[in-house]
């Protein structure tokens, strides 16, 4: 059931996360910097994704070998 808790534990770090991202994203000035904020928010959602996935299944970063 440990499972369950890490599940939710990442949603509300998710969530968090994307209000957070949400509101920074209305104090940049140019569309330049909002493309690059972006990218890097996006980058930290695809690591917080696979960090919990790798959590359930048992592997750390390094034991995953790609």
């Amino acid at each position: 059931m440990w499972q369950i808790e890490k599940i939710r534990v990442f949603m509300q770090e998710f969530i968090i996360f994307a209000v957070v991202s949400a509101f920074c994203m209305h104090l940049l000035p140019d569309k330049k910097y909002q493309k690059y904020a972006r990218f890097v928010i996006g980058l930290v959602y695809i690591c917080m994704i696979l960090s919990v996935v790798g959590e359930i299944m048992g592997k750390t970063v390094s034991e995953i070998h790609f």
